[in-house]
């Protein structure tokens, strides 16, 4: 599966690049798509060496692109 196809099934902005924040555990994270694995999303987040397999809708909100330019 793609990111294109997780962008329509889940109706998320899906496309690599994305900054998004991630919601799941104690503390947020915020990090990057990078890719896709099947229906997940791999991200990169800050301060971790290796990238993460999420879900496209839990607990994980996506940033308008000017915000994430800005950062």
């Amino acid at each position: 599966m793609s990111l294109k196809y997780i962008a329509e099934q889940f109706n998320v902005p899906a496309r690599r690049g994305v900054r998004v924040i991630s919601h799941d555990g104690p503390a947020q994270r915020s990090g990057t798509i990078i890719g896709a694995r099947g229906a997940l999303l791999r991200v990169e987040f800050e301060g971790e060496s290796e990238s993460t397999l999420v879900h496209p809708r839990r607990k994980l909100d996506y940033l308008p692109e000017e915000v994430a330019d800005a950062a």
